[in-house]
C-alpha cells in the first residue's frame, strides 16, 4: 500500500519523504487527492488532458487533487481507470 502525505505538505515529493522518514503524523499518511495527483502524473497526463478524459473541467481536477472538492466515488474510480490504475479500498478496524 502506498502511503503519502501529511495534509500540510505542499508537494507530493515532500509528502513521500515525510512518510519515508517516519515523520508523517498518525492518520495523515494518506490523503486521497494527493494520491490521485500522483496517479495522474505517473500516467503522464496534464490536468487538462485528464479532465477531457473524464468529461469534467480542468478546475474540477485542480480542486480534487488537494481534496478541496468532494468527488463521488464513481469519479475517483473513473480517475483511476483514466490513469490505468486499479482502485482498492481496505477498511480496517
Amino acid at each position: 500500500m502506498t502511503h503519502l502525505l501529511a495534509p500540510d505538505a505542499r508537494q507530493i515529493a515532500d509528502a513521500q519523504e515525510l512518510v519515508r522518514w517516519g515523520k508523517a503524523k498518525p492518520g495523515e499518511e494518506l490523503v486521497i487527492g494527493y494520491r490521485l495527483r500522483q496517479l495522474r502524473e505517473e500516467a503522464g497526463l496534464t490536468q487538462r488532458e485528464l479532465a477531457e478524459r473524464l468529461g469534467i473541467t480542468q478546475q474540477a481536477v485542480s480542486l480534487t487533487e488537494p481534496w478541496t472538492a468532494n468527488p463521488r466515488w464513481s469519479q475517483v474510480l473513473r480517475w483511476c481507470e483514466a490513469c490505468d490504475a486499479e482502485l482498492a479500498l481496505d477498511l480496517k478496524r
